[in-house]
């Protein structure tokens, strides 16, 4: 199916047929996608009484009992929730079913590099994406077509079942650069890391408090406008997915929970028509 939209006065197509995956498979019983050492996510047979969900030990279906973080265990999404109890959860996040999307990409610079202020785990050859590139990166982008900010960090491995537990072999975001993010409205941040900030910050949360506009303290207060954003983590940016705007689907499932396991979907422009 072929979609014609217009948006930011243009006019423009998209193939739904032509969609890219952003969401890590997750196998319960293989390898797996992880973060900061927790444990795999796993799945148990449910039984009970003479029930037994379990197809290939004789049962009449399969039933499974799911076990998992959503911040450990793949790609996820999460609401201002994740830093305050004042924040929606996911179940009152109504966000649009399609947001106009770009896909960039950026290679991070040694924390010593960066004229950005950092937070007081920083060591100096840290790899850090900073307010300068993204400023820069932001020049090639259609404003009209970044709600949503897909972040792809260079050079990075693209490693489904990566295990990220090494917070000095991990980029990171400094507080300036979301917070430029925000100034310039986008409002849906998805990346391939486990965290927009270091893994290891102390539980300071820098970045994340400057893409909500959350204050220092505990519990904050979450502002009007931080309750409409989200960030994606663990996303999956593949190679062949090129540079430029798009839709973007994002629908995690109505949990009422400041994160879900999360399967997005990007949706590339096609070319435009020729004039005729």
């Amino acid at each position: 199916m072929i979609l014609h939209l217009e948006h930011g006065g243009q006019l423009r197509r998209v193939d739904t047929r032509a969609f890219f995956e952003l969401g890590l498979p997750l196998d319960f019983a293989g390898p797996q996608a992880r973060a900061f050492g927790g444990p795999l996510a796993s799945a148990q047979t449910f039984e009970q009484g003479g029930f037994r969900g379990d197809t290939s030990r004789g049962g009449p279906c399969n039933v499974r009992q799911l076990q998992l973080s959503p911040h450990l265990n793949g790609t996820h999404t999460e609401s201002a929730a994740h830093l305050s109890s004042k924040g929606p959860a996911l179940d009152a996040c109504s966000w649009p079913s399609l947001l106009p999307a770009t896909l960039l990409q950026v290679e991070p610079v040694a924390a010593a590099e960066s004229s950005d202020t950092l937070g007081p785990a920083s060591l100096p050859g840290d790899r850090v994406i900073d307010s300068r590139m993204l400023e820069a990166a932001l020049e090639h982008a259609d404003p009209a077509w970044r709600q949503a900010l897909l972040l792809r960090v260079m050079p990075l491995e693209h490693e489904a079942f990566r295990d990220w537990q090494d917070p000095c072999d991990t980029p990171y975001f400094s507080p300036a650069a979301l917070r430029l993010l925000r100034e310039e409205g986008v409002e849906h941040l998805l990346c391939e890391l486990p965290s927009v900030d270091r893994l290891d910050d102390g539980g300071l949360l820098q970045a994340h408090r400057a893409w909500w506009n959350l204050s220092d303290t505990n519990n904050p207060d979450v502002p009007g406008e931080g309750r409409r954003r989200s960030i994606t983590e663990l996303a999956l940016l593949p190679p062949e997915l090129k540079q430029g705007p798009g839709l973007l689907e994002l629908l995690p499932p109505r949990f009422r929970s400041d994160a879900a396991p999360s399967a997005p979907r990007f949706y590339p422009l096609l070319d435009e028509e020729p004039a005729t």
